[in-house]
């Protein structure tokens, strides 16, 4: 009887071969999983940042409404939303009975800014001629 030492060799190989394949397909199947959830925190994160700057911008045109002479550079401008979430009313500008607001938030890595024209009537009725989100 004669030994053939490749009878081994071969069955090895065929292991480590398909080990290493399989777990390839783990591997990816893992990290797909992974990305597809990046992408959902983020656009939750890009969402509620627009919202946050929209009720930012809600709050600032509040404001305006109870005192038109209102201005963001004398107080930090920083509003806080809830724990967790907060916004800053960057400008708000007011000359002539017409006024702009600027505001923005942050969530995450995502930044929302709104910006709002108007004008204001001595009644303080606010009539808005212009709401651009970016």
């Amino acid at each position: 009887m004669t030994a053939t030492p490749l009878r081994g060799y071969i069955a090895l190989t065929s292991t480590l071969v398909i080990s290493f394949i399989l777990m390839t397909f783990a591997v990816l199947a893992g990290e797909s999983g992974f990305r597809a959830f990046m992408n959902t925190l983020n656009l939750e994160n890009r969402q509620t940042a627009a919202h946050t700057a929209r009720s930012c911008a809600s709050i600032a045109l509040l404001l305006i409404a109870q005192d038109s002479s209102y201005d963001s550079r004398e107080g930090n401008g920083e509003v806080q939303l809830t724990e967790d979430l907060k916004c800053v009313i960057e400008e708000v500008h007011e000359e002539n009975g017409n006024f702009l607001v600027e505001t923005s938030s942050m969530v995450g890595t995502s930044v929302s800014r709104v910006q709002v024209e108007g004008v204001i009537s001595p009644s303080s009725t606010i009539s808005i001629t212009k709401w651009v989100s970016f």
